[in-house]
Protein backbone atom coordinates (compact mmCIF):
# COMPACT_ATOMS: atom_id res chain seq x y z
CA UNK A 1 0.00 0.00 0.00
CA UNK A 2 0.86 3.32 -1.03
CA UNK A 3 1.73 6.20 1.56
CA UNK A 4 -1.62 8.07 2.70
CA UNK A 5 -2.05 11.37 0.70
CA UNK A 6 -3.92 14.01 2.57
CA UNK A 7 -4.50 16.57 -0.39
CA UNK A 8 -5.72 14.22 -3.50
CA UNK A 9 -6.43 16.42 -6.50
CA UNK A 10 -7.00 14.16 -9.00
CA UNK A 11 -10.65 13.10 -7.69
CA UNK A 12 -12.13 15.98 -9.28
CA UNK A 13 -15.79 14.76 -9.30
CA UNK A 14 -15.36 14.06 -5.65
CA UNK A 15 -13.31 17.47 -4.72
CA UNK A 16 -15.95 19.65 -6.85
CA UNK A 17 -18.83 17.78 -5.00
CA UNK A 18 -17.58 18.73 -1.31
CA UNK A 19 -16.09 22.15 -2.18
CA UNK A 20 -19.53 23.25 -3.27
CA UNK A 21 -21.08 22.30 0.18
CA UNK A 22 -17.98 23.29 2.26
CA UNK A 23 -16.11 26.81 1.76
CA UNK A 24 -13.62 26.53 4.21
CA UNK A 25 -10.01 24.36 4.30
CA UNK A 26 -11.60 21.57 3.19
CA UNK A 27 -9.16 18.62 2.85
CA UNK A 28 -9.41 15.37 1.14
CA UNK A 29 -7.64 11.98 2.78
CA UNK A 30 -6.84 9.17 0.40
CA UNK A 31 -5.70 5.73 0.84
CA UNK A 32 -3.89 4.19 -2.93
CA UNK A 33 -3.16 0.91 -3.33
CA UNK A 34 -1.69 -0.41 -6.88
CA UNK A 35 -2.29 3.56 -8.12
CA UNK A 36 -5.67 3.62 -7.13
CA UNK A 37 -7.91 5.56 -5.07
CA UNK A 38 -9.67 3.19 -2.78
CA UNK A 39 -10.93 5.36 -0.26
CA UNK A 40 -11.85 8.93 0.26
CA UNK A 41 -12.25 10.96 3.62
CA UNK A 42 -13.51 14.72 3.49
CA UNK A 43 -12.11 16.53 6.82
CA UNK A 44 -11.36 20.23 8.28
CA UNK A 45 -10.50 22.09 11.04
CA UNK A 46 -12.91 24.06 13.10
CA UNK A 47 -13.04 25.99 16.08
CA UNK A 48 -15.76 26.38 18.91
CA UNK A 49 -16.29 28.21 21.84
CA UNK A 50 -17.46 25.56 23.98
CA UNK A 51 -14.97 22.35 22.79
CA UNK A 52 -11.84 24.66 21.15
CA UNK A 53 -9.92 23.32 17.91
CA UNK A 54 -11.18 20.38 16.84
CA UNK A 55 -11.13 17.98 13.47
CA UNK A 56 -13.90 17.64 11.73
CA UNK A 57 -14.87 14.57 9.13
CA UNK A 58 -17.83 14.99 6.98
CA UNK A 59 -17.79 12.13 4.23
CA UNK A 60 -16.42 9.30 4.43
CA UNK A 61 -16.32 7.32 0.54
CA UNK A 62 -14.42 4.24 -0.48
CA UNK A 63 -14.77 2.71 -4.27
CA UNK A 64 -17.80 0.09 -4.27
CA UNK A 65 -15.54 -2.71 -4.63
CA UNK A 66 -12.88 -1.63 -2.16
CA UNK A 67 -15.43 -1.57 0.31
CA UNK A 68 -14.10 -2.63 3.63
CA UNK A 69 -13.63 -1.95 7.13
CA UNK A 70 -10.23 -2.08 7.05
CA UNK A 71 -9.98 1.17 4.51
CA UNK A 72 -12.10 2.75 7.15
CA UNK A 73 -10.55 1.88 10.52
CA UNK A 74 -7.20 2.45 8.32
CA UNK A 75 -8.75 6.34 7.01
CA UNK A 76 -9.76 6.93 11.07
CA UNK A 77 -6.59 5.93 12.08
CA UNK A 78 -5.07 8.31 10.12
CA UNK A 79 -7.28 11.12 11.27
CA UNK A 80 -6.64 10.35 14.64
CA UNK A 81 -3.60 11.04 14.20
CA UNK A 82 -3.81 14.61 12.57
CA UNK A 83 -6.04 15.17 15.21
CA UNK A 84 -3.40 14.83 17.57
CA UNK A 85 -0.84 16.14 15.64
CA UNK A 86 -2.92 19.14 15.19
CA UNK A 87 -3.52 20.04 18.53
CA UNK A 88 -7.12 19.05 18.50
CA UNK A 89 -9.58 18.37 21.54
CA UNK A 90 -11.54 15.78 19.59
CA UNK A 91 -12.12 13.97 16.14
CA UNK A 92 -16.02 14.53 15.31
CA UNK A 93 -17.85 12.53 13.04
CA UNK A 94 -20.76 13.29 11.13
CA UNK A 95 -20.56 10.86 8.62
CA UNK A 96 -22.79 7.79 10.42
CA UNK A 97 -19.31 6.43 11.15
CA UNK A 98 -19.31 5.75 14.55
CA UNK A 99 -19.12 2.05 14.14
CA UNK A 100 -16.12 1.50 12.35
CA UNK A 101 -14.43 4.31 14.78
CA UNK A 102 -15.84 1.91 17.92
CA UNK A 103 -14.51 -1.06 15.74
CA UNK A 104 -11.03 0.49 15.27
CA UNK A 105 -10.89 1.04 19.50
CA UNK A 106 -11.57 -2.57 19.74
CA UNK A 107 -9.39 -3.76 17.55
CA UNK A 108 -6.43 -1.29 19.35
CA UNK A 109 -7.74 -2.98 22.72
CA UNK A 110 -7.28 -6.31 21.26
CA UNK A 111 -3.86 -6.06 20.04
CA UNK A 112 -3.13 -4.70 23.71
CA UNK A 113 -5.20 -7.83 25.58
CA UNK A 114 -4.56 -10.92 23.12
CA UNK A 115 -6.42 -13.21 25.28
CA UNK A 116 -9.56 -10.77 26.01
CA UNK A 117 -13.10 -11.74 25.38
CA UNK A 118 -15.35 -9.12 23.55
CA UNK A 119 -18.81 -8.81 24.50
CA UNK A 120 -21.21 -7.62 22.10
CA UNK A 121 -24.69 -5.92 22.58
CA UNK A 122 -26.19 -5.15 19.74
CA UNK A 123 -29.15 -2.65 20.93
CA UNK A 124 -31.10 -2.69 17.62
CA UNK A 125 -30.67 -5.92 16.73
CA UNK A 126 -32.00 -6.71 19.92
CA UNK A 127 -33.49 -3.79 20.84
CA UNK A 128 -34.20 -4.07 25.36
CA UNK A 129 -37.63 -3.36 27.01
CA UNK A 130 -38.43 -0.42 28.47
CA UNK A 131 -38.11 -0.38 32.53
CA UNK A 132 -41.82 -2.21 33.80
CA UNK A 133 -43.59 -2.24 36.50
CA UNK A 134 -41.43 -5.17 38.46
CA UNK A 135 -38.66 -2.68 38.09
CA UNK A 136 -40.43 -0.19 39.93
CA UNK A 137 -42.37 -1.69 42.26
CA UNK A 138 -38.74 -3.73 43.02
CA UNK A 139 -36.80 -0.42 43.54
CA UNK A 140 -39.45 0.76 45.04
CA UNK A 141 -39.36 -2.17 47.52
CA UNK A 142 -43.51 -3.24 46.91
CA UNK A 143 -44.82 -6.73 45.90
CA UNK A 144 -46.39 -7.36 42.62
CA UNK A 145 -45.28 -6.48 38.59
CA UNK A 146 -45.49 -8.10 35.53
CA UNK A 147 -43.05 -10.00 33.25
CA UNK A 148 -42.20 -8.78 29.74
CA UNK A 149 -44.53 -9.99 27.30
CA UNK A 150 -40.81 -11.21 25.57
CA UNK A 151 -41.12 -13.77 28.88
CA UNK A 152 -38.22 -11.82 30.70
CA UNK A 153 -39.05 -9.48 32.90
CA UNK A 154 -37.02 -5.68 32.54
CA UNK A 155 -35.98 -6.53 35.74
CA UNK A 156 -34.14 -9.87 34.58
CA UNK A 157 -32.54 -7.93 31.66
CA UNK A 158 -30.99 -5.26 34.31
CA UNK A 159 -30.10 -7.70 36.10
CA UNK A 160 -27.99 -9.32 33.15
CA UNK A 161 -26.99 -5.72 31.68
CA UNK A 162 -25.63 -4.91 34.75
CA UNK A 163 -23.92 -8.45 35.36
CA UNK A 164 -22.01 -8.01 31.43
CA UNK A 165 -21.05 -3.92 32.80
CA UNK A 166 -19.38 -5.03 35.69
CA UNK A 167 -17.70 -7.82 34.32
CA UNK A 168 -16.32 -5.68 31.71
CA UNK A 169 -12.59 -4.41 32.06
CA UNK A 170 -13.09 -1.48 29.58
CA UNK A 171 -16.32 -0.36 28.02
CA UNK A 172 -16.95 0.67 23.84
CA UNK A 173 -19.85 2.73 23.18
CA UNK A 174 -21.51 3.86 19.64
CA UNK A 175 -23.63 5.90 18.56
CA UNK A 176 -25.41 8.33 16.53
CA UNK A 177 -27.11 12.02 17.86
CA UNK A 178 -31.06 11.69 17.36
CA UNK A 179 -32.53 14.82 17.91
CA UNK A 180 -30.12 16.25 19.56
CA UNK A 181 -29.67 13.63 22.62
CA UNK A 182 -29.89 10.35 23.37
CA UNK A 183 -30.99 7.47 20.92
CA UNK A 184 -34.25 5.42 22.35
CA UNK A 185 -32.24 2.34 22.44
CA UNK A 186 -29.51 3.77 24.01
CA UNK A 187 -31.32 5.56 26.61
CA UNK A 188 -33.28 2.11 27.56
CA UNK A 189 -29.92 0.33 28.05
CA UNK A 190 -28.97 2.97 29.98
CA UNK A 191 -32.45 3.01 32.13
CA UNK A 192 -31.48 -0.80 33.03
CA UNK A 193 -28.00 0.07 34.18
CA UNK A 194 -28.31 2.97 36.19
CA UNK A 195 -29.61 1.30 38.74
CA UNK A 196 -30.35 2.72 42.66
CA UNK A 197 -28.94 0.36 45.14
CA UNK A 198 -27.15 -1.57 42.21
CA UNK A 199 -24.63 0.61 40.73
CA UNK A 200 -25.53 3.94 42.68
CA UNK A 201 -26.55 4.85 46.33
CA UNK A 202 -28.18 8.00 47.14
CA UNK A 203 -26.77 9.82 49.64
CA UNK A 204 -26.91 13.33 51.76
CA UNK A 205 -24.36 13.85 49.45
CA UNK A 206 -26.36 12.98 46.21
CA UNK A 207 -25.64 10.10 44.17
CA UNK A 208 -22.73 8.00 44.96
CA UNK A 209 -21.61 5.32 41.87
CA UNK A 210 -20.41 1.85 43.09
CA UNK A 211 -18.87 0.04 40.21
CA UNK A 212 -15.16 0.54 39.60
CA UNK A 213 -13.97 2.89 37.06
CA UNK A 214 -12.68 1.55 33.98
CA UNK A 215 -12.23 3.20 30.35
CA UNK A 216 -15.04 3.87 28.67
CA UNK A 217 -14.64 4.78 24.49
CA UNK A 218 -17.40 6.95 23.00
CA UNK A 219 -17.85 6.98 19.40
CA UNK A 220 -21.01 9.45 18.20
CA UNK A 221 -21.59 10.37 14.84
CA UNK A 222 -24.13 12.83 13.79
CA UNK A 223 -25.92 14.60 10.80
CA UNK A 224 -25.42 18.32 10.12
CA UNK A 225 -22.94 20.99 11.28
CA UNK A 226 -22.05 20.43 14.93
CA UNK A 227 -21.36 24.20 15.35
CA UNK A 228 -24.73 25.14 14.27
CA UNK A 229 -27.38 23.05 16.61
CA UNK A 230 -27.19 22.05 19.98
CA UNK A 231 -25.92 18.87 21.42
CA UNK A 232 -27.58 16.97 24.65
CA UNK A 233 -25.80 13.72 24.21
CA UNK A 234 -22.72 14.18 24.79
CA UNK A 235 -23.00 15.94 28.83
CA UNK A 236 -26.05 13.81 29.06
CA UNK A 237 -22.99 10.80 28.57
CA UNK A 238 -20.93 12.97 31.10
CA UNK A 239 -23.18 13.27 33.71
CA UNK A 240 -25.12 9.73 33.82
CA UNK A 241 -22.20 7.69 33.39
CA UNK A 242 -20.21 9.20 36.59
CA UNK A 243 -23.06 8.54 38.56
CA UNK A 244 -22.43 4.74 38.32
CA UNK A 245 -18.95 5.08 38.91
CA UNK A 246 -17.66 5.08 35.06
CA UNK A 247 -15.64 8.78 35.17
CA UNK A 248 -13.07 7.75 32.73
CA UNK A 249 -15.00 9.08 29.42
CA UNK A 250 -12.87 8.84 26.16
CA UNK A 251 -14.79 10.57 23.24
CA UNK A 252 -13.40 9.69 19.90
Amino acid sequence: MKELRPHLQSEEAFVAQIMRQYEQNYRILAVWEAGEVVALAGYRYQENTVYGRFLYVDDLIAAEKHRSRRWGALLLSKLTVFAQESQCARLVLDTGASYLLSQQAIAQLREQHPDARVVRRDLLAEPLPHVDSLYSNTLARKEGGTPHGQGRSSLAWSDLLIEELKAADAVVIATPMHNFTVPSALKAWLDHVVRIGVTFNSTSEGKIGTLPDRPVYIAISRGGRRDLQPDFLEPYLRAILPTIGLKDLRFV
